[in-house]
């Protein structure tokens, strides 16, 4: 994304809590000016790897470079205020005592009072907080709380911005609202960023690439829709959008399921047996003679689609398909489906993850 040193680079970094490896050589880069979102199930690493970043923790092994130096590793530590992060707290972490002013110019240190007071206002008008100055934290929304945090974390232009879980405090729809207005203040500011959370839809929305993790190692990196539409494995298929796994084995050119044929990939070997995984958003209602017979278990209506349930002769998986419109539909109604044979995500059968 850029010729400059990466904001972020991360060397076979492991970290142990006693006898626990957390993190297990870790290998990452973050462009400058890039954001990243680092997502996976809670417990996967990936706060213990922002603090390793940070320098609220040391790893047990591996490197930590930001924009080029050495800040961990070969027997470097470097304190975290010599660092050039910042941190974005779950709970935004603002001082009460303090107000809003005094809490973004925390960071400002070697500035003269009208220098600093002067990076203080541009900050807070670039989130949309100006004259939010002398108020004080209990007197804001969480929005406006977890935007004075922005500012904060961004106002020593840092070479990159840690945000752990930072909407989550928040309602879907504001989280949404100042997600948005949040990553078009790092974007206008150039600043790299590493976001962590464990919702896959948020991770896709906010990251020029998404990074997975799981058990404190790294799954898949890669932009969104390639991690969404090409997982690199039956783990990451799922984690994105549930899907149902079709045992299938290939014969020819394709992999042979219960649903259908599927044009099999070089990793799968002629006679071999195959999984292919099928998300809900690529199975449709069909007529009778195009169609394998299903019955339906439960429909659920979730605002822009009806959820299906559905059982299918020789499945032991129900199947779910997510409909626009459909007839009128109950549990024990029979219907006929198909699959696109384009969206199977498939897998040797071997494959564990």
């Amino acid at each position: 994304m850029t010729d400059l040193p990466a904001a972020v680079r991360l060397r076979a970094l492991s970290k142990t809590f006693g006898a626990k490896p957390v993190l297990r050589e870790l290998t990452l880069d973050v462009a400058a000016g890039e954001i990243l979102s680092l997502v996976g199930q809670s417990g996967c690493g990936k706060s213990t790897l922002l603090r390793l970043i940070a320098g609220l923790d040391t790893p047990s092994s591996g490197e930590i470079r930001i924009a080029g130096a050495l800040v961990a590793g070969r027997g470097v530590f470097v304190e975290p205020d010599r660092r050039s992060v910042g941190f974005m707290f779950q709970d935004y972490a603002l001082f009460p005592h303090l107000s809003v002013a005094q809490n973004v110019r925390f960071g400002l240190r070697g500035l003269r009072r009208a220098e600093a007071d002067a990076v203080v206002d541009a900050w807070l008008e670039r989130v949309g907080l100006a004259g939010f100055g002398p108020r004080y934290p209990h007197e804001l929304s969480g929005g406006e709380q977890q935007r004075v945090a922005l500012a904060r974390a961004l106002a020593p232009g840092p070479a990159v911005l840690l945000m752990d879980e930072p909407f989550s405090n928040l309602d879907r729809r504001l989280g949404a609202q100042i997600r948005e207005r949040t990553l078009d203040v790092l974007r206008a500011a150039g600043a790299a960023a590493i976001l962590v959370t464990h919702d896959p839809e948020e991770a896709m929305a906010s990251g020029d690439r998404v990074a997975l993790m799981r058990a404190g190692a790294l799954v898949q990196a890669g932009p969104p829709e390639e991690v969404y539409r090409r997982p690199a494995s039956r783990e990451a298929a799922d984690f994105f959008a549930p899907a149902v796994a079709l045992p299938g084995r290939r014969v020819g050119a394709a992999v042979e399921t219960r649903l259908g044929a599927f044009p099999a990939p070089a990793t799968v070997a002629d006679g071999e047996a195959a999984t292919v995984f099928v998300r809900a958003r690529d199975v449709r209602l069909a007529c009778a003679a195009e169609g394998v017979p299903a019955e339906v278990l439960a429909v659920a209506f979730v605002g822009h689609a009806h959820d299906l349930t559905l059982r299918v002769a020789g499945l032991e998986e129900p199947v779910r398909a997510q409909v626009i419109d459909p007839p009128a539909l109950a549990a024990g109604d029979l219907v006929h489906i198909v699959v696109n044979p384009a969206a199977g995500m498939i897998f040797p059968a071997s494959a564990k993850h």
